[in-house]
């Protein structure tokens, strides 16, 4: 009885903090949503704009890993940090200086990406089932396992659209779900 009655309180304190935040949580489920349809419209331009802001994060990344290592004497982890360092900066500049082949690698990470968040949306939404969106939660989850596996399967000729137009549709089922997510709070 006791773990029924902690769990009310715990489904009526998400409760409260959806209607207490409803206003941001629409407003981010708006930004996703528009942000979704404009990767749609553009899936090379979006999957390129991907590709080299993750290559320019990894060579400011691994730029200041190595600047880590050379300030840092004496420390034992000065050999995996090296690595580590040139890991990131190489991988930035491949992603920077090849960023069609850099497409194609990242499409095959969104692949994986897509599957795994869907898993984590699928076992979400059975943690919160007793609210009402857990049903849009779930299908958000199902659409992001089958959006990865289509990746997948038709790559390599996936590499041209699918990093846009997939992460576009699954930012805006995201947007759609997070929408349905405050719409049913305020109901209940």
């Amino acid at each position: 009885m006791e773990t029924a009655t902690s769990s009310a309180h715990w489904l009526q304190a998400q409760r409260d903090v959806l209607a207490l935040h409803r206003g941001w949580f629409k407003l981010l489920a708006l930004v996703w949503i528009v942000l979704g349809f404009l990767a749609i419209v553009v899936p090379f331009t979006a999957g390129l704009a991907i590709d080299l802001l993750l290559g320019w994060l990894f060579i400011l990344g691994g730029a200041m890993q190595l600047v880590h290592v050379v300030r840092v004497r004496g420390w034992r982890g000065v050999a995996l940090g090296l690595l580590s360092g040139i890991l990131y900066l190489g991988s930035g500049l491949v992603l920077v200086l090849f960023p069609l082949q850099g497409v194609a690698v990242l499409t095959l990470l969104l692949a994986a990406l897509f599957l795994a968040d869907g898993v984590v949306s699928v076992v979400l939404a059975l943690r919160v089932r007793p609210h009402q969106a857990w049903g849009a939660i779930l299908l958000s989850g199902i659409l992001g396992i089958l959006v990865g596996g289509l990746i997948w399967w038709e790559y390599p000729s996936s590499a041209a659209w699918a990093v846009g137009t997939l992460a576009g549709i699954n930012m805006i089922f995201g947007g759609f779900a997070t929408w349905r997510l405050t719409s049913t709070a305020a109901a209940a």
